[in-house]
């Protein structure tokens, strides 16, 4: 998973065409099943994916007003 991003590539990444974000927490469980599912799912659609783990992206759950994990974001 990449942490090397900063908030103003995940932001240009959000704005660009039809994607997905998918954000976690390294200590959720849920976020590991969830991710599994998720990667199998988009074997179909097939669809741009970034997976960014929240605890670096403060000012990102802030502004997309995030308040748990996992989350998954489609923007279309």
């Amino acid at each position: 998973m990449n942490n090397s991003l900063d908030i103003k590539d995940v932001t240009t990444f959000y704005e660009e065409d039809k994607h997905l974000i998918f954000g976690y927490t390294p200590t959720c469980g849920t976020c590991k099943v969830s991710e599994r599912m998720l990667d199998i799912a988009n074997e179909i659609l097939q669809l741009p994916l970034l997976k960014i783990d929240l605890n670096f992206y403060p000012q990102f759950c802030k502004d997309m007003q995030i308040m748990s994990t996992p989350i998954l974001l489609l923007n279309e």
